[in-house]
C-alpha cells in the first residue's frame, strides 16, 4: 500500500491505501468501552491547538482484501473479502464500502452452527458500529424425546436463519 500526507497546514490529510494480503481477526464484534478514541495533545503545542475538537489529521483509509481474511470469533467462522474506505477524524470516520463471507462460513446462535447461505455488510455513508447486515443461514438439529414407554426417539428439524437490519441490534428471526 501507500501512504501520504498532504496540505500545507492543520487539518492535515492523511491518505492511506492498504492492500491486505492475508490476516485472521479475532475480536469480538462486541462494543467495549463506547468506541470512541482520541489522541492527546502535546503540552508544548500552541494554544489553537490544544482544543478538544481539534485534529491535526483527517483520514481517508481504502482497504482492499487483495486475498481472503479468516474471522474467527464466537458469533463467525468465515472467510471474508471485500473493500471499504474510511474518511474523516479519529472521532468522526465514515465507512462506504462492503464485505462479503465466502461459500463454506459458519455462524453461532446460541452454540449452534449454522451454514452461510448469503450475507453481507455494508457501509453507506455509516460510522464503522453501524453497517447494514444481511445473512441467511440454516442449520440441521436435533431433539431427542421420550415418548410415554420410556423410548427415545430423535427429530430432524432445518432451521433457517435470517439476521438483517443496522449496527448492532440487528434483526434475527429463526424459521
Amino acid at each position: 500500500g501507500t501512504v501520504a500526507i498532504r496540505g500545507e497546514r492543520f487539518p492535515y490529510t492523511m491518505d492511506i491505501a492498504y492492500d491486505v494480503t492475508g490476516g485472521e481477526i479475532v475480536t469480538e464484534f462486541a462494543d467495549e468501552g463506547g468506541g470512541t478514541s482520541s489522541v492527546k495533545a502535546s503540552a508544548f503545542l500552541p494554544r489553537f491547538l490544544d482544543q478538544d475538537a481539534f485534529h491535526p489529521f483527517n483520514f481517508i483509509v481504502d482497504v482492499n482484501l487483495k486475498n481472503p481474511v479468516q474471522v474467527n470469533n464466537s458469533l463467525v467462522q468465515c472467510s471474508m473479502s471485500g473493500r471499504v474506505k474510511a474518511t474523516g477524524t479519529p472521532d468522526r470516520l465514515v465507512l462506504n464500502g462492503s464485505f462479503t463471507p465466502l461459500p463454506g462460513g459458519k455462524v453461532f446462535a446460541h452454540d449452534t452452527p449454522f451454514d452461510i447461505s448469503s450475507a453481507f455488510v455494508e457501509y453507506n455513508a455509516a460510522p464503522p458500529t453501524d453497517p447494514k447486515i444481511y445473512v441467511t443461514a440454516n442449520a440441521r438439529v436435533a431433539d431427542n424425546t421420550v415418548d410415554e414407554q420410556g423410548r427415545a426417539q430423535q427429530n430432524q428439524y432445518d432451521i433457517n436463519m435470517l439476521v438483517q437490519g443496522h449496527g448492532q441490534e440487528p434483526q434475527i428471526s429463526f424459521s
